[in-house]
């Protein structure tokens, strides 16, 4: 199912509606959750240190 609302139209309409705004970029915050494969695979951002 597609949600009625994206996450980044709550969060312009956050900046909107009450000044406020998120401390980093969303892409930012996406980079640090992972990035993709040409696959499409999550690559894992603490995999590394794991060993």
């Amino acid at each position: 199912m597609t949600p009625a609302v994206r996450p980044d139209d709550i969060l312009t309409g956050m900046c909107a509606a009450a000044n406020l705004s998120p401390p980093s970029s969303v892409r930012m915050t996406r980079l640090a959750q992972g990035t993709l494969t040409a696959a499409g695979d999550l690559v894992e951002p603490l995999a590394t240190d794991r060993g």
